[in-house]
């Protein structure tokens, strides 16, 4: 089949839209994405049409920000993430307009690309997929409360989503909710996991721990400082981007965001896996979040916030060992619980890579384009 993806996010940035397209172009598919990018390119036969990047918030961070600096843009962020999803739209609907054949399926990936693939879906006569990312109606927000504007876009959502041939997302929590909220009968579950990397050298004992994502707020940094585990020979290690909000201690040891080997390797050499996130937004409940499934991958234990679905997983698998959010005391045990059980957890983590790998859950994916596929014509 011809298909088309649409997403927001980059193309080489975000894991499960390049994996879910390698998937399907592996199995003989042609898959065109257009991204949030600024440029075509041609990845593994995957076609890549940038819509060209967003513009940020055009507003200059001071050295140390002053009270109206952070007053001003928590009045505009959602000004901001709304004016930058309408010029996404507009972008990506005026990319596809310039398609040489129309696509079998469309394949919206989140609730920015749902509204321009239902359209085209019409114009096209196509196939319309939504995988939700996450749970758009509990994402957490920052900046100015809007609930209008989140009661029209949950609105939004619903019709749209109920217009689609089929609905997929990323953990049996968000699947649950989004039946429920978009009155949808069915939908899959597609997990953000990871090919499984046999052979890989996994250290006798943990010599630190390693958080590798955005380092923002939302992610429980300051309980992780707060943490009495530290000291010379038990150290952390910070791995990904950062928006400048959260104060980092200079006893840590930041790297720069690197690509999926880079993390691998820093997760091979220093033995865990920190996957943390605070309580409060729905979101965050029903959250699997990448790497989780990238430790698991390359055989490392995590420890782990106690969350819903987080914990779940961690505790159904004995892939390491779980905290109380927002407490670091509890936190400190969990590493040190995880630390003097290393070897069990460690093998624990190994025998899961037979069911948390992404050929199990790409099988769901190709499973679910099957059924969507014409029938085949009479000769």
């Amino acid at each position: 089949m011809n298909i088309l993806m649409i997403s927001k996010s980059e193309y080489t940035s975000d894991v499960r839209v390049r994996r879910e397209a390698e998937a399907l172009t592996n199995a003989g598919h042609s898959v065109t994405v257009i991204d949030a990018s600024s440029k075509d390119e041609v990845s593994n036969r995957v076609t890549i049409l940038g819509s060209g990047a967003i513009p940020g918030l055009g507003m200059r961070r001071p050295k140390q920000s002053s009270v109206l600096y952070r007053i001003a843009r928590w009045a505009l962020l959602p000004e901001h993430r709304q004016r930058a999803i309408a010029q996404f739209q507009h972008r990506a609907s005026s990319r596809a307009e310039g398609l040489a054949e129309p696509p079998d399926v469309i394949h919206a990936h989140d609730f920015p690309a749902l509204e321009p693939a239902a359209t085209l879906r019409e114009r096209f006569g196509s196939k319309l997929i939504y995988d939700a990312h996450e749970y758009w109606s509990g994402l957490p927000r920052y900046g100015r409360p809007e609930p209008r504007r989140r009661s029209r876009n949950s609105a939004a959502e619903r019709r749209l989503a109920r217009s689609a041939d089929r609905v997929i997302t990323v953990s049996e929590g968000a699947a649950s909710l989004l039946r429920r909220d978009l009155a949808v009968d069915e939908v899959s579950v597609v997990r953000n996991t990871f090919p499984p990397h046999p052979g890989a050298v996994i250290p006798e004992a943990p010599i630190g721990l390693v958080y590798a994502g955005r380092i923002s707020h939302g992610r429980d940094l300051p309980t992780v400082f707060a943490a009495s585990a530290w000291n010379d020979d038990f150290g952390l290690i910070l791995m990904g981007p950062q928006d400048g909000s959260i104060p980092i201690p200079a006893w840590v040891e930041v790297l720069e965001p690197g690509s999926m080997r880079e993390v691998d390797d820093v997760l091979l050499r220093t033995g865990l896996s920190l996957v943390t996130l605070e309580r409060g937004p729905v979101n965050h409940q029903i959250a699997l979040p990448n790497k989780l499934f990238q430790a698991v991958a390359v055989g490392v234990p995590v420890v782990a916030s106690n969350l819903p679905q987080l914990a779940r997983i961690v505790n159904q698998h004995g892939l390491g060992t779980i905290y109380e959010p927002g407490d670091s005391d509890s936190l400190t045990s969990a590493i040190q619980e995880v630390r003097g059980r290393y070897s069990e957890y460690k093998a624990n983590v190994v025998a899961a890579q037979g069911q948390l790998n992404w050929e199990v859950d790409s099988s769901v994916l190709l499973a679910i384009y099957s059924s969507l596929a014409p029938p085949p014509r009479d000769s």
